[in-house]
């Protein structure tokens, strides 16, 4: 699957994608982040998969959202994988949070 950095139209079709989900902001750990400063974005396919990140608490990248369309078809996977290989040298820890009810992501 076509993992890549979204940039211009993508990284706006990104973030609407995460705020139709998500709403604004989206809160992790206390801390607020608005659907618009989400600048580091992944997309995965045809919008099949969005995920946004931090790189600015390193050594840790937080994953602040993930949105997989269609379930059971590796697309989070993929976005996860290819976040790894986008961060490099310097970061330890990805951190992802999640509620207790979402027993996918658990």
């Amino acid at each position: 699957m076509d993992v890549r950095l979204a940039r211009g139209r993508e990284l706006s079709l990104a973030q609407q994608r995460i705020l139709a989900v998500w709403g604004d902001p989206i809160v992790v750990r206390g801390r607020d982040y608005p659907v618009g400063s989400l600048d580091h974005c992944l997309i995965a396919g045809d919008l099949e998969g969005v995920a946004a990140f931090t790189v600015d608490e390193k050594p840790v990248c937080e994953l602040v959202a993930i949105i997989a369309a269609t379930r059971g078809r590796g697309v989070g996977a993929a976005l996860i994988e290819a976040l790894r290989g986008q961060l490099g040298g310097g970061f330890t820890q990805i951190w992802l949070m999640t509620t207790n009810d979402n027993l996918d992501a658990i």
